[in-house]
């Protein structure tokens, strides 16, 4: 299982790296888990928000 996301993280993604802070190492950083992930969740949510304009403006 490749849990370090290639040759010395180079290709860890937000994801793995939220689930490596959280449960991977021996303290627990949940903390900041959920912090990265309520912003990749508002991230998601702009992105899907200005996409969502752009195609309305089409019809």
């Amino acid at each position: 299982m490749l849990t370090n996301g290639g040759p010395n993280g180079s290709t860890t993604v937000l994801m793995m790296n939220v689930q490596q802070n959280a449960f991977g190492s021996g303290q627990s950083l949940a903390g900041i888990s959920s912090a990265m992930s309520v912003i990749l969740g508002i991230c998601i949510m702009i992105v899907s928000m200005v996409q969502l304009f752009l195609l309305r403006n089409k019809d």
